[in-house]
């Protein structure tokens, strides 16, 4: 079987998976550890799925959920998402696997380059590298990568570009993350150029402690001030008045496995936020003190899986 036909095969398979999620069962343990089976069959089924996950929240669809679906609404289902999926093709992992370095969902990985800089990526990010003689330049090919820029005797720039945006270093630390059709990039130390791919008249100069989000045509908002160093270079998730949905989101990208919100609640706790410190490096121990701090219910039937409710 070609390549592009086993894709096809793992795509639907996993969207199988995401109608399975989207609908009670009434052995929740049994089908959490056949999923887990599933996904350690291939390393690619649990980021297909996880893909397929991202794409399905994009296009802003939710499968019904309050009863099992007759035969042919979950055909239907299934059809509505490999169509999603066959529209946004583009964003399936074929750059990921392709990149010079990457990380795995829940990896932080620290790199020495050639030039003495040191870049470390965050949870399921991937980058390519080009260096020569007259330039060094990141290319963040998904994810997040936080930059610790040496000075070059040579005087070549140091960049960090995304499909949005290239971030030029002026001076040494800063991150640059990738967040669906938005690039942000955060300063800690000195001054990093940031400019628009689609438009270089689109620039600003951040200095330290201050942050921009943008597209790759403008600038989203206005640049942040006073934004606190990037809490996952320290194995941290820090939050203040999130709405639960955010955090959940945010855990997720470490969480090898589903994170799966009971839908019969999710009206209610839409309402939640919370305000701490979580560690992202166990993800269980994180949502266990979630579950400590709001008014929910968590329960891990296998490692990978782990379900959310309202606490009765």
């Amino acid at each position: 079987m070609n390549q592009k036909a086993e894709l096809a095969r793992i795509q639907q398979q996993a969207a199988e998976w995401l109608i399975r999620f989207s609908e009670p069962e009434e052995d929740e343990a049994a089908r959490a550890a056949e999923w887990q089976r599933w996904c350690e069959q291939d390393a690619r089924h649990e980021r297909v799925y996880h893909q397929m996950q991202q794409l399905w929240s994009s296009a802003a669809l939710t499968p019904a959920t309050t009863q099992r679906k007759a035969r042919p609404q979950r055909f239907l289902s299934l059809a509505l998402a490999l169509g999603v999926v066959g529209m946004l093709a583009s964003q399936l992992p074929y750059r990921y696997w392709l990149a010079d370095q990457r990380t795995a969902i829940g990896e932080i990985r620290r790199l020495t380059l050639d030039d003495g800089s040191i870049l470390t990526l965050n949870t399921d990010s991937a980058v390519n590298l080009h260096f020569d003689t007259r330039q060094r330049t990141v290319e963040l090919v998904q994810g997040e990568a936080y930059a610790q820029v040496a000075k070059d005797p040579a005087g070549r720039p140091f960049v960090i570009r995304s499909l949005q945006a290239s971030a030029q270093a002026l001076g040494t630390r800063y991150s640059v993350r990738e967040v669906g059709e938005e690039t942000r990039v955060h300063v800690e130390e000195s001054r990093v150029r940031v400019t628009a791919q689609g438009d270089p008249a689109v620039s600003v100069d951040l200095s330290a402690g201050q942050q921009v989000s943008l597209t790759q045509y403008a600038l989203l908002d206005d640049v942040q001030d006073g934004v606190a160093e990037a809490g996952w270079l320290h194995n941290q998730l820090v939050f203040e008045n999130a709405p639960l949905s955010e955090v959940l989101d945010e855990l997720r990208r470490y969480h090898r496995g589903v994170i799966y919100l009971d839908p019969r609640d999710r009206r209610m706790l839409d309402k939640l936020r919370f305000t701490g410190v979580l560690p992202l490096d166990d993800t269980g121990r994180a949502l266990s003190l979630l579950s400590h701090s709001l008014p929910l219910s968590y329960r891990q039937p296998v490692d990978a899986v782990a379900l959310i409710g309202s606490k009765k």
